[in-house]
């Protein structure tokens, strides 16, 4: 697996979920960030108390898909007592419906709420909502 620093300079292992319907999404971060392919859901289980970082991007129509999914590897870190891998959530369902998906998951990141030919509205859209928490576009 493949490391990356963070601001406090210690490695971790990130794990991205593959799958033929999110190649496209995943090819963006992976360069960037670095870390392991994970093409086959067994071979993610076999690996995961290695992960410290696991990051699924996902569409709303692949949703019930990827929530099994996490929701088997949210039993195996309490029946094992990890305290890792870190969930991350992104893509368009995450950025069209944060709230439904930070309910599996540790971390949700949004896209741009502000869509082509409504940049008028931008500094309204990205107003933090009453009640809400803002932290590097995390609600």
């Amino acid at each position: 697996m493949c490391p990356i620093s963070n601001a406090n300079n210690c490695n971790l292992n990130v794990g991205f979920r593959l799958t033929s319907k999110n190649r496209y999404s995943i090819s963006k971060p992976y360069p960037l960030v670095g870390g392991r392919l994970f093409r086959d859901f067994n071979e993610l289980i076999n690996n995961i108390e290695d992960l410290d970082v696991l990051i699924y991007s996902f569409m709303t129509m692949h949703r019930d898909s990827v929530l099994e999914e996490i929701n088997k590897i949210i039993q195996i870190k309490r029946e094992k007592r990890l305290k890792r891998p870190i969930l991350i959530a992104g893509g368009p369902h995450p950025s069209g419906n944060p709230k439904d998906a930070i309910k599996n998951v540790t971390v949700v990141t949004t896209d741009t709420w502000v869509s082509m030919g409504q940049e008028d509205q931008k500094e309204q859209k990205n107003r933090p909502k009453r009640g809400s928490k803002t932290q590097n576009c995390l609600l």
